[in-house]
């Protein structure tokens, strides 16, 4: 398993899977998201079977979770993001280099 450290807090960043935030640990603590400019995280590159955690800590603003680039959450389309509500936690998993699944 990848492993990028346990627990972090950290903050979204940009608007785009170009521009989003890189997950900083495994399990992260999205606890500033701002609308419209600092809304999005991408997911680590992780590998089958590995795991990772987001959270988002904000109380008014969803978060927009990316795949790698290419990739898929829930076989939606290559590169779409998973829309997360305020305090709300999702658990993806690995099913190959590139698409996971999540769980929420």
């Amino acid at each position: 398993m990848t492993t990028r450290g346990y627990y972090t807090t950290q903050a979204a960043a940009g608007t785009t899977q170009a521009t989003a935030a890189t997950m900083a640990a495994d399990r992260v603590m999205v606890t500033t998201v701002t609308q419209g400019s600092a809304e999005c995280v991408i997911l680590p590159a992780l590998n089958l079977g590995d795991r990772t955690i987001v959270i988002n800590g904000s109380t008014t603003n969803n978060l927009y979770i990316y795949p790698q680039v290419g990739g898929k959450i829930n076989n939606a389309a290559a590169n779409a993001y998973l829309e997360l509500p305020p305090n709300t936690a999702a658990n993806f998993e690995a099913i190959n280099a590139l698409d996971v699944i999540a769980f929420f």
